[in-house]
C-alpha cells in the first residue's frame, strides 16, 4: 500500500518548470565533439580545453566508478564561455551539464586545482550519481514519466549533503588539491566546533537565516569521509543504490545507511561532529597559537568582514556582508558606519587606497543573460562620487598603484586566449600595458611599494606560484615556486613585503614574503584560519571564521616579527578535515595523467541541434486526464510539448502541442489544440426548459512572441517580459 501511494504521488506530480530559454547570443559558433561517454558542445576556438575535459570524463567513466556505481547514461556537456558566473551544474529534462568556464579569483575555498579540471571531476560525479539512482522505484517512475519523474524521485531519495559531499570527495581524491585539502572550506564548521556548537541534524540539513550554518557541501564531505574511513572506501555505493530504489518507503536513504553501517543519517551526523571536534582538539593541542584581538563591534548578527584596508585617514575599511543587509563598504567600528553599498558582483572584490575604494561590478546583456561582464567601479572616499571606469569589460580584480594613478587588473576573456594582466590609467580606464601568459588563471594583482612591479598569483595545472611583472621593462620573474599548497589573497605591506594566506600546515595562516631574499615568515598561528591579510603601520589585520561569521582581528607586529621555524612552502600538511585515509584506495592525480585525445570536431546547429525526447508525463486533472511528451535540447534554445487528454464528462478526446524557439531575439511560441466536443446545450424556449446534446469540433491555434529581459544595475535587478499573442 505504501509503495502504491508513492507511485500515485509521483505520477500525479506537476511537471517541473523549465529554465528560461535562449540565454546565449545567437552569433556564437557552436562546435561539438563526441567522446566515448559524453558529447561536448563549445564555441569555436575552445577546442583544446574541450578535448581535455572530454578526456578527463572518459578516464573517470572507465577507471573511477568503484565507489559510486558503473551505470552511466548519455548526456551533453555545454561549455559556456561568455558567462562569467563561478558555477557548474548537472540537470535532467534533458540530461545535461553546463560549465561556466571563467575561473574565480580566490583559491581558498575551491582549491588551486585548475578550474575546468575541478568542474569536470566534480560535476561528472553528479552525472555518475544521477545515473546510478535510476533503479527500483526511481527507475520505474523514469520509465513511466521519463526524466521529469527520474529527477523528482532522485531529489526525494538522496539528500543534497551526500551528493555534494561525495562530489567534493571525488575532486579531492582524484587531484592533488580539491576542497577537502583546503582549510578555508571547513573554516565555518571548525569555528563552531571549537566553540562547542553542534546544531541538530535538521538545522544542519536545512540551513538557517539566523545562525551561521555551514553549507551542505561541508557537512556532506565530513559525513561521507567519516563513513568511508570507518566502514570502507565503497560504503556509499549500496546506500545510494538502495536509497534511490526506495527499499523502505520513508527515509529510504537513511534506512539504507542503517543497513550498511548501523547508523541512521542523524546518528552518522552526530558521530561525525563528535569525532571531528575531538580530532580538532587534539590537532590544536600540539600547536603554539599566536592570535590577534578580535575587533568586536557588539552586534550579534552573522556578518562577514573581508578585504580589510586602511585609507589615508587611518580608518579601517572593509567589505561587510550579512544575512540582514546587502553588501556594503563600511568603516569598521563600534558600531560600523556604512559608507556606501557596493554593486552586484560575480564574486566579492574590494580594494582600498588612501583616497579611493574600488570594486568589480557585474552586468549582463538584458536579453542574452549568458553574455555578462565585470567592470571596475571607483568610489572617491572624500566626496562619495562613484565612477564606472570600464564598460562591458571582463575585469575580475584590480588594485591601485601607490600614487593612485594606475591600476593593475586581471582581464579574462577566455575565447581571446585566457587571462591577461592589464595596466590601466586610473582616470580614463585606458590600457597602457598588458601581459599575456599561458597560465590557466591570474589572480590578486598588487603593486610593489615603489610602483615599479606588479606581483600576482599564477595558476596552472602544476599549482600556484607568486610571480612579478615590471611593465616598464617587460621583465618577468618568480618569487615563490609553484606548489600545490593552498595559497591565496596576496597583498603588499607598507614595508614592501608581500603578505598572503597559506594553508601549509592544515590551517590558513598569514605569511610574509620578502621580495628581495625570497624568504617566507609565518606571522600568525591561529586555531581556525586567518584570511584577507592587510599589514600597515606595524599592525596586521585579518579575518578569521567565528560562530558569527568572518570577523576582523588585529595583531601588532614589530621589527622582524614572525614565528620561528621553517615554512614548508612546497609540502603542505593535511588538515584536521582532510581525512585522506577515507579515499586512499582511490587517490590519484588525474589532471597530471590525462592526455587530451584527438576527438573529431564538427559544427553544431544553434537552432534545433540535439533536440531529444526526454519526458512523458501525466497531466490534466481527474476530469480531463492525459499524457504529454516533452522535447528539449542541450543549448536550451528549443522545446516542444505534445499532449493528449480525455474528457471524462464529455467522453471525448483532445490533442495539442506547444513549440518554443528561443534562438532569436524574440522568443517564438506556437500553440495549438484540437478538441472533439460533446456538450449539453439549453434550447431557447419561453415556457419550459429543454436540454440536448450538441457535438462539434474545436480547433485553436495561436503564436506568442515574447522578449524576456533582465537588467542588473548596481544593487538592483529588474525583469520585464513584454509579450503579444
Amino acid at each position: 500500500m505504501k509503495h502504491a501511494l508513492l507511485l500515485i504521488l509521483a505520477l500525479a506530480a506537476a511537471r517541473l518548470a523549465g529554465q528560461n530559454i535562449g540565454l546565449h547570443p545567437p552569433d556564437v559558433d557552436w562546435q561539438q565533439l563526441q567522446a566515448r561517454h559524453v558529447r561536448v558542445l563549445f564555441p569555436a576556438g575552445f577546442g583544446a580545453r574541450a578535448r581535455r575535459v572530454a578526456g578527463l570524463i572518459d578516464r573517470l567513466a572507465e577507471q573511477h566508478d568503484r565507489s559510486v556505481g558503473d551505470r552511466l547514461y548519455p548526456f551533453d556537456l555545454v561549455l559556456q564561455t561568455p558567462n562569467l558566473t563561478v558555477n557548474g551544474y548537472v540537470s535532467l529534462a534533458p540530461f545535461r551539464s553546463e560549465f561556466y568556464t571563467t575561473p574565480p579569483q580566490s583559491f581558498s575555498r575551491l582549491s588551486n586545482t585548475d578550474w575546468l579540471d575541478l568542474l569536470a571531476i566534480h560535476e561528472f560525479r553528479h552525472v555518475q550519481q544521477t545515473s546510478n539512482e535510476r533503479r527500483g522505484i526511481t527507475g520505474l517512475v523514469s520509465i513511466l514519466q521519463g526524466q521529469y519523474g527520474w529527477m523528482a524521485l532522485s531529489g526525494i531519495a538522496t539528500p543534497n549533503w551526500f551528493t555534494e559531499g561525495d562530489a567534493v570527495v571525488a575532486e579531492t581524491a582524484f587531484t592533488s588539491g580539491g576542497r577537502g585539502r583546503t582549510p578555508a572550506f571547513s573554516g565555518d564548521l571548525r569555528a563552531l566546533l571549537g566553540s562547542g556548537i553542534t546544531y541538530r541534524y535538521a538545522k544542519a540539513r536545512n540551513g538557517s537565516f539566523r545562525n551561521l550554518v555551514p553549507s551542505h557541501y561541508v557537512y556532506g564531505y565530513g559525513m561521507t569521509t567519516f563513513a568511508r574511513e570507518r566502514f570502507g572506501n565503497d560504503v556509499w555505493k549500496p546506500v545510494l543504490a538502495e536509497g534511490a530504489s526506495f527499499r523502505g518507503l520513508i527515509y529510504p536513504f537513511s534506512r539504507a545507511l542503517k543497513r550498511a553501517t548501523g547508523l541512521s543519517t542523524r546518528e552518522l551526523y552526530r558521530a561525525t561532529m563528535e569525532e571531528l571536534e575531538a580530532r580538532q582538539d587534539s590537532f590544536l593541542a600540539a600547536r603554539n597559537l599566536t592570535t590577534g584581538d578580535i575587533i568586536d563591534n557588539g552586534d550579534r548578527d552573522v556578518r562577514d568582514y573581508q578585504f580589510a584596508g586602511t585609507d589615508g585617514q587611518g580608518r579601517l575599511l572593509a567589505l561587510r556582508t550579512s544575512y540582514r543587509e546587502i553588501p556594503a563598504l563600511v568603516e569598521v567600528g563600534s558600531p560600523d558606519r556604512v559608507i556606501t553599498r557596493t554593486a552586484v558582483q560575480r564574486e566579492p572584490w574590494l580594494a582600498v587606497s588612501d583616497r579611493f575604494a574600488l570594486w568589480t561590478r557585474y552586468s549582463q546583456d538584458p536579453r542574452y543573460t549568458n553574455q555578462n561582464y565585470s567592470d571596475l567601479e571607483i568610489y572617491e572616499l572624500s566626496t562619495g562620487r562613484k565612477r564606472r571606469l570600464t564598460q562591458h569589460a571582463k575585469y575580475l580584480s584590480a588594485r591601485f598603484s601607490p600614487d593612485e594613478r594606475r591600476l593593475a587588473a586581471v582581464w579574462y576573456d577566455i575565447l581571446a586566449g585566457g587571462p591577461e594582466l592589464h595596466l590601466l590609467d586610473a582616470a580614463t580606464g585606458a590600457v597602457t600595458a598588458r601581459l599575456t601568459t599561458d597560465d590557466a588563471n591570474l589572480a590578486w594583482p598588487t603593486f610593489s611599494a615603489d610602483g615599479r612591479r606588479v606581483y600576482y598569483l599564477s595558476q596552472n595545472t602544476a599549482g600556484v606560484a607568486v610571480r612579478y611583472w615590471e611593465p616598464d621593462t617587460g621583465t618577468e620573474g618568480e618569487l615563490l615556486p609553484r606548489s600545490v599548497a593552498p595559497i591565496d589573497m596576496l597583498s603588499t605591506a607598507d614595508d614592501g613585503r608581500l603578505v598572503y594566506t597559506g594553508g601549509y600546515d592544515g590551517i590558513d595562516n598569514v605569511y610574509a614574503l620578502d621580495p628581495g631574499t625570497g624568504g617566507v615568515t609565518q606571522l600568525t598561528s591561529v586555531p581556525v584560519g586567518a584570511t584577507f591579510p592587510h599589514l600597515a603601520d606595524g599592525t596586521l589585520y585579518y579575518a578569521n571564521p567565528t560562530p558569527r561569521g568572518e570577523r576582523l582581528s588585529r595583531l601588532p607586529t614589530g621589527e622582524g616579527a614572525g614565528l620561528p621555524g621553517a615554512v614548508p612552502v612546497s609540502d603542505p600538511r593535511p588538515g584536521v578535515f582532510t581525512r585522506a585515509a577515507a579515499f586512499a584506495a582511490e587517490t590519484t592525480n588525474l589532471p597530471a595523467e590525462v592526455v587530451a585525445e584527438d576527438y573529431p570536431v564538427r559544427n553544431f546547429s544553434n537552432t534545433l541541434g540535439g533536440i531529444r525526447l526526454h519526458s512523458w508525463t501525466f497531466n490534466g486533472s481527474y476530469v480531463t486526464p492525459g499524457v504529454a511528451v516533452d522535447f528539449g535540447n542541450a543549448l536550451n534554445t528549443a522545446s516542444a510539448t505534445l499532449s493528449a487528454q480525455y474528457n471524462v464528462n464529455e467522453a471525448r478526446y483532445s490533442t495539442g502541442g506547444r513549440i518554443t524557439y528561443g534562438g532569436l531575439f524574440t522568443v517564438i511560441s506556437l500553440e495549438g489544440q484540437y478538441r472533439d466536443r460533446n456538450t449539453i446545450v439549453q434550447s431557447e424556449r419561453q415556457d419550459s426548459l429543454r436540454f440536448f446534446s450538441q457535438e462539434f469540433n474545436q480547433f485553436t491555434i495561436g503564436p506568442t512572441l515574447s522578449v524576456p529581459l533582465e537588467w542588473v544595475d548596481g544593487i538592483m535587478t529588474t525583469r520585464l517580459v513584454p509579450s503579444v499573442g
